[in-house]
């Protein structure tokens, strides 16, 4: 009897349970060196700081309101500005109001997608009559 001849007269639960036992019950780690010397530095800061004491909430309330918030950092001084990004226009980033489509406008839009909708149709169309003359016997 072959092998397939066995893996076919087996059931299919057992085939599978054969696979899921020959696997690893856990992943093994990949160690790069990346990855190593993180945990290096990591071993490395929590061996150096000292633990932190817990302070009573009244303590910690009042060094909050002591501390002044944080600044944004400042940029090194050979970097140039980052070019402003996103949608908004310049009107919206300023806060002036920007008025809606008055109904003239509106009318006008519409009439320009008309025309380009019907401009494709009959492109269109006129390629399929085209392709069907072309296909058409020569007399």
């Amino acid at each position: 009897m072959t092998d397939r001849a066995k893996s076919k007269n087996k059931p299919k639960s057992d085939q599978t349970r054969e696979v899921l036992a020959s696997l690893p019950n856990r992943r093994p780690q990949r160690l790069t060196a990346k990855r190593a010397a993180t945990r290096e530095q990591a071993k490395l800061a929590s061996a150096t700081t000292p633990a932190r004491k817990s302070k009573p909430l009244a303590a910690a309330g009042k060094l909050a309101a002591s501390t002044p918030p944080a600044s944004a950092p400042t940029p090194p001084a050979g970097a140039r500005a980052a070019p402003r990004q996103g949608f908004e226009s310049e009107e919206i980033i300023a806060g002036v109001a920007v008025t809606p489509p008055s109904g003239s406008e509106m009318v006008v839009s519409v009439l320009e997608l008309g025309a380009s909708v019907a401009q494709g149709a009959l492109s269109k169309g006129a390629q399929l009559v085209l392709g069907t003359l072309q296909r058409l016997p020569r007399i």
